[in-house]
């Protein structure tokens, strides 16, 4: 154990160091070390790594826990030459999470399998870039510094600089480009991917769609109960309070899908663009969230 100096702070920080700890056995210096050094001590059942100083990093609170696990797992491999397995409990076991939430986000998440995993970490750092570049594009800083200030690993800068969003997005549609197709270019087309900023679902309907992005805007911040209802037209509207137009003998095909929130899903493929995109346009989200449609017959 190193030696201690006393230092005086005042209450802000004080207030600020307690709001950071994360057990009764904080101190204020292993919060200031986790802070400052963005790594926390590790804890672990296994008996094989008692001994050894090894560290998880401590990651900033706005990347999201899916990238924050997948790099863990890079970090513990290639930086204290763990085992995958290992990796995976160390990491479920520091991060309050069952193990099989860890594989999920470094296999279903990044469409591999486990043995791929272990063959693109044990040999090509490289295609992992690409891989996680793909997923995470807007937290590319974030990703680039890991990299080379973490695991001291140099990307090609040919792969790093021309990497950009379209070198994944190919086949995506805006919601703009796609409410300006007509009528008869929609005809039996549905969405297969949506991608909300990082995120990637996919819904089977129109209706899925609508339930998606809704559900998203509100757990983002971007729609609340007090900001409704939202139109679709002078008649109608798309998300409620409860499950009507404003003349009550108006159609609809009303769907729950949260406490006091509904949505109406009864429209053609073109109203379902334009409801998307007027309610886009009404909260105001442009460029802070990018939503991109891909399309199947």
């Amino acid at each position: 154990m190193g030696n201690y100096i006393q230092i005086e702070i005042d209450q802000e920080i004080y207030d600020y160091l307690l709001k950071h700890s994360e057990s009764f056995q904080d101190t204020p210096n292993s919060v200031i070390r986790r802070l400052l050094l963005r790594t926390h001590n590790m804890k672990t059942k296994n008996s094989k790594f008692k001994n050894q100083k090894i560290y998880l990093l401590q990651h900033p609170s706005h990347i999201p826990s899916a990238l924050t696990q997948i790099l863990d797992l890079v970090y513990l491999i290639k930086k204290f030459k763990i085992s995958r397995r290992e990796a995976t409990n160390i990491i479920a076991e520091n991060r309050n999470v069952y193990p099989q939430t860890i594989i999920d986000k470094y296999c279903r998440q990044l469409n591999l399998k486990a043995n791929q995993v272990d063959k693109i970490l044990g040999t090509d750092m490289e295609e992992f870039y690409k891989i996680i570049m793909r997923k995470f594009f807007s937290h590319k800083s974030y990703i680039n510094t890991f990299i080379t200030e973490e695991l001291n690993t140099v990307i090609n800068d040919n792969i790093a600089k021309n990497f950009s969003p379209n070198s994944y997005r190919d086949g995506f549609i805006s919601v703009k480009d796609l409410k300006n197709k007509s009528a008869e270019d929609l005809v039996n087309i549905k969405p297969e991917w949506l991608l909300i900023g990082d995120e990637k679902y996919n819904p089977k309907t129109w209706a899925d769609l609508d339930e998606i992005v809704v559900k998203e805007l509100f757990k983002l911040g971007f729609l609340s109960v007090d900001k409704l209802p939202i139109r679709s037209s002078k008649q109608k509207f798309f998300i409620n309070t409860r499950p009507s137009h404003e003349n009550v003998a108006t159609d609809g095909e009303w769907k729950k899908i949260l406490p006091g929130v509904y949505i109406d899903v009864k429209y053609n493929v073109q109203r379902h663009c334009q409801n998307i995109y007027n309610l886009l346009e009404e909260l105001k989200i442009d460029k802070s969230l990018q939503l991109l449609i891909s399309l199947r017959q």
